[in-house]
């Protein structure tokens, strides 16, 4: 696992940022924030791409950021299998951070580089031999092998989180 600080131009951290909280931006509500069929934490989630095809119009205006991802990720972009945006709102404070399920994305073997689009709380965990936890802010990636277990969590003191979710043919 690595964590890598500002892997775009601020520039293009501020659009990026910008664009997911306009109107122009689709969200589309999942009753859960890690399985689209499953009922828990509401979240909001746009998937741009899919088992390696295309899957929404925004697309052409995130390419140069996901060459950006890809390039500080040492991954090839030609090797992107899906492109998945996720938006996740506050949570009721009950005393300790919650996270949402644990998971891994893909059944196949992947590289993970998740890009955090905004500063918030509501890290992301890592298990399996070394855990830790990832804090989200803006500009920020972190990189890690897809077999490792993770999950998300809602933000308790911001307004939403968004993040990033590429994931990389290994």
């Amino acid at each position: 696992m690595k964590v890598i600080e500002n892997v775009m131009p601020e520039v293009m951290q501020l659009q990026l940022s910008d664009f997911c909280t306009s109107m122009e931006f689709p969200w589309y509500v999942l009753s859960d924030a890690t399985y689209e069929h499953e009922t828990g934490v509401t979240s909001f989630a746009h998937l741009a791409m899919w088992d390696g095809q295309i899957h929404s119009h925004i697309f052409p205006r995130i390419e140069s950021m996901l060459r950006c991802i890809a390039s500080a990720a040492e991954q090839k972009y030609e090797n992107i299998l899906r492109v998945r945006f996720g938006l996740y709102l506050p949570r009721a404070y009950t005393g300790e951070q919650q996270h949402n399920t644990i998971h891994t994305d893909l059944d196949t073997p992947h590289t993970v580089a998740l890009y955090y689009v905004n500063d918030s709380d509501g890290p992301t965990y890592l298990f399996g031999d070394n855990p830790t936890t990832v804090d989200p802010k803006m500009g920020r990636l972190v990189v890690f092998d897809g077999s490792t277990p993770h999950a998300s969590s809602c933000p308790l003191h911001t307004s939403l989180r968004i993040s990033l979710n590429v994931n990389f043919a290994t």
